[in-house]
């Protein structure tokens, strides 16, 4: 599964830079320096692509662990209070109880 997430974020890769090069060159009018500087900077995202996309990874997948485990921290932390409060209740609440009776 790993794999298929690493290749379809190595396809948008590439497909984003080759897309944002031509729209750089296209824009650049006569200014050569733009459409080579737009080329190069394409071609660098093209070549790395591999471990960008095994970073992208890398990092979906620590933000992803993360959001799990402070949710868990979270529900953990509001049982814990709400359990609390239900101990602290029973003896007021026994209390009551005694006096109303």
């Amino acid at each position: 599964m790993e794999e298929y997430f690493v290749l379809l974020v190595r396809f948008v890769t590439c497909l984003s830079a080759v897309i944002g090069a031509v729209i750089i060159m296209v824009r650049a009018d006569d200014n050569a320096a733009a459409r080579r500087l737009a080329c190069a900077l394409g071609f660098l995202v093209v070549l790395f692509n591999e471990r960008i996309g095994y970073y992208v990874y890398l990092l979906f997948g620590s933000v992803l662990e993360t959001l799990l485990v402070s949710t868990s921290l979270v529900f953990v932390i509001l049982f814990t209070i709400a359990l609390l409060l239900t101990i602290a209740a029973l003896p007021i609440l026994a209390a009551v109880r005694w006096v109303v009776r």
